[in-house]
């Protein structure tokens, strides 16, 4: 097999909703207690927008990692590219005789690629699929599904 290699974002949704609350709480309590009250509800709902607006952006600068997988003979490599924010993870190395199965799920906000291993344990890539990220995603699940072809015959 020739060395494949898909550089890919990936969003930590627990992540995202976790600094997002914050940022939305944070700034609630600061624009209630130390801003003048606007009676104009135009206003008032402009300024709610501006503020999910901002944390959403900013949460999802927190919640994102750059990774690049490697599909070789040995097996699947995850490389970190960049790493979420106070994260500790190290490169992962799948070798392939330790891949059981693998599927894709599709859901209304992400997207998921998830790799069954042998000793009951999985690998997962989530994308965000609301959001137009372009990366080499769509590749990799165009490869696995290859593969899928390949080991069934």
């Amino acid at each position: 097999m020739k060395q494949k290699k898909y550089n890919i974002n990936i969003i930590s949704r627990s992540r995202l909703i976790f600094v997002m609350v914050l940022i939305l709480c944070s700034s609630t309590i600061i624009i209630k207690d130390y801003t003048p009250r606007i009676d104009n509800i135009f206003l008032s709902v402009l300024q709610f927008i501006l503020i999910y607006a901002t944390s959403f952006f900013i949460a999802s600068l927190i919640a994102t990692a750059k990774i690049k997988v490697i599909l070789a003979d040995e097996g699947i490599i995850h490389i970190w590219k960049r790493k979420f924010l106070l994260s500790f993870e190290k490169d992962i190395k799948i070798p392939w005789n330790n891949v059981d199965n693998y599927r894709f799920e599709s859901d209304r906000t992400c997207d998921s690629i998830i790799i069954n291993l042998t000793n009951k344990t999985k690998y997962k890539i989530d994308k965000l699929n609301i959001l137009p990220i372009n990366d080499d995603f769509k590749k990799l699940e165009n490869e696995f599904l290859k593969l899928n072809g390949k080991n069934s015959k």
